[in-house]
């Protein structure tokens, strides 16, 4: 029997070397994708330094704190493993042995999928300290908000739009889907932060955290985007379903009345979800162009796959050269029956892990960021591109490792809560 050891209360420092990857990962890409408009210079003058430089703190990261990974791989892990060899053998395969000719230029596929996608999956899971995960909550907040601003204030300024028009996107780089993103992941780490008690005692800041989320879900509204919108509901959904007791259900009904009104007057006073709204509407209308040619590439994928069921079909689906827009239909495309079960079960295990996670209040929003992103591989995004997905899931299950042997440690001050870490 483990024997406890009484020590003083110390206050420990996050590893930064750990919480740069994780910010970056999340919200790296749609910071720095203001900056070519701001300089008047080519997006790849930006972008490619940029990619180049988060590969390398990966890289450094993963070396620099390798003698910290724990012992054995988990069989989740593993099977993320087996899932990048055969979609890697795919992509290999697609680009030196096949005639056919990518949609876009092979060597992004390969940048992409290899260097951003695979490679930082490694930076992701060393173990993580509590002090580590509750800061980089916070600078994510942080980093959320300062990103939500600049869209909304473009937007405001500019008014720029998506191709499609009348869907604002922020800036000329971001689509509606990842705009309206930003302002769910906003939400979300602000009702954790709440949750945390960082604004015990602080109204000013609880006004700050209340007028930012409040910013991201207009964000949400102008982007026009269902999925973000939908991927919000749900998410606080679970969250309520875990964090409230049965005597709070009431408190949220209203809470939730209360915000579908505020919305209401907003929206007529602001024409802030009409779009969104009339979105809403026209789903599965037969007029809805976009919603057809989705459902024209998912259906040629999944025809594709049916064709070669054993090790599936292509990188790209052939006939109108795009992805699926669906992890696990493109997972049946391009690596087969086996890779399509493999990816149904990272689902699975991905799901139940992120809702563990929502009833500790340190690790929930890692939680719901990753729920967040598994619906939204249900409805949009590739595999290749998906580097928000990879970093959540890998994390969700850096988070749920616990290791067999105890070792107890000095008692840990973060912020308002005394915690001990094992």
């Amino acid at each position: 029997m483990t024997e406890l050891v009484h020590a003083p209360v110390r206050r420990e420092k996050p590893n930064f070397l750990q919480v740069w990857p994780i910010l970056l990962g999340l919200l790296g890409y749609e910071l720095i994708s203001f900056l070519p408009g701001w300089l008047g210079v080519e997006s790849r003058l930006i972008t490619v330094p940029y990619r180049s430089f988060f590969l390398l703190l990966c890289v450094f990261v993963t070396l620099r704190l390798l003698p910290q990974r724990r012992p054995k791989i988990s069989f989740f892990m593993a099977l993320i493993m087996v899932f990048w060899a055969a979609y890697l053998t795919r992509l290999f395969y697609d680009s030196f042995f096949t005639a056919y000719r990518f949609a876009r230029p092979v060597e992004e596929y390969w940048l992409y999928a290899f260097c951003l996608g695979f490679i930082p999956i490694f930076a992701y899971m060393v173990p993580l300290r509590r002090i580590t995960i509750y800061t980089s909550m916070l600078y994510a907040f942080y980093l959320a908000a300062v990103v939500n601003i600049i869209a909304l204030y473009t937007n405001l300024t500019t008014a720029t739009m998506s191709a499609s028009a009348a869907r604002m996107v922020g800036n000329e780089f971001l689509n509606p889907i990842s705009y309206g993103q930003l302002g769910t992941m906003l939400v979300l780490l602000g009702v954790c932060l709440l949750i945390n008690g960082v604004s015990a005692g602080k109204k000013l800041y609880a006004l700050f955290i209340y007028l930012m989320m409040l910013t991201g879900l207009i964000n949400v509204a102008l982007s026009g985007s269902r999925g973000p919108f939908m991927q919000l509901i749900i998410t606080l959904l679970l969250l309520a379903a875990f964090k409230l007791k049965r005597k709070y259900w009431g408190y949220a009904a209203l809470a939730f009345v209360g915000c579908v009104i505020t919305c209401i007057v907003l929206s007529a006073a602001f024409p802030v979800f009409d779009v969104l709204i009339e979105r809403i509407n026209t789903t599965g209308n037969t007029g809805n162009v976009n919603d057809n040619l989705r459902l024209q590439v998912l259906t040629n994928a999944w025809n594709g796959f049916l064709d070669e069921p054993l090790l599936g079909t292509s990188f790209e689906e052939r006939k109108l050269g795009m992805y699926p827009h669906n992890y696990l239909v493109e997972a049946c495309m391009t690596t087969g029956f086996l890779g399509g079960i493999i990816m149904l079960a990272i689902y699975i295990h991905a799901f139940v892990g992120s809702v563990k996670l929502l009833k500790d209040d340190t690790k929930c929003w890692v939680g719901l960021l990753c729920i967040m992103c598994l619906l939204s591989g249900l409805t949009t995004g590739s595999l290749w591109g998906g580097f928000k997905f990879w970093a959540l899931i890998t994390l969700v299950d850096n988070l749920l490792y616990k290791p067999r042997k105890r070792v107890v440690v000095n008692p840990v001050l973060v912020r308002h809560h005394l915690i001990v870490e094992q």
